[in-house]
């Protein structure tokens, strides 16, 4: 048996992608209201009898929420063309070697939670170690792209 906890937020952000069949995603930078879940698992609970405590789950949400809220996403090769134009009006520009899309955000966010949970556990040997089964992002309403390890 298998016990899972799920984590979902939102966040507000810009991209501009390199490629994609509607022109509208790639000529113009343009802007979305992402919805993140983030799903944990775990064969047994640990001493608390929780996969994770949520206070803990919500530290990785406020470190994800502060790199992607309100950014500007590119690659890197656009924002050295733009150059200084958006970069000196937009503080937060987050760059991605890849296609800054929702499916490559969705590992970026994925990656980022191992990191922390691995960090964590270090600083807390005695914590259980769940796996980070899954992370969504969604860019509408209706469709997500979704990173997981299987």
């Amino acid at each position: 048996m298998r016990y899972r906890v799920r984590k979902l937020f939102t966040f507000e952000a810009a991209h501009q992608l390199d490629a994609a069949v509607t022109a509208d995603c790639h000529r113009c930078i343009h802007g979305h209201t992402y919805t993140v879940e983030i799903v944990l698992g775990a064969f047994r609970l640990n001493g608390m009898a929780m996969v994770l405590d949520f206070g803990v789950l919500k530290e990785i949400v406020d470190r994800v929420k502060g790199q992607y809220d309100h950014a500007l996403i590119l690659t890197e090769a656009r924002k050295e063309a733009y150059g200084t134009v958006l970069t000196d009006q937009c503080l937060k520009v987050l760059t991605f070697e890849e296609n800054p899309t929702a499916e490559a955000m969705a590992h970026d966010i994925y990656l980022q939670v191992v990191e922390f949970l691995t960090r964590y556990l270090r600083t807390n040997p005695q914590a259980n170690a769940p796996e980070v089964e899954r992370v969504r992002v969604h860019e509408t309403a209706t469709g997500y792209a979704e990173y997981s390890v299987e």
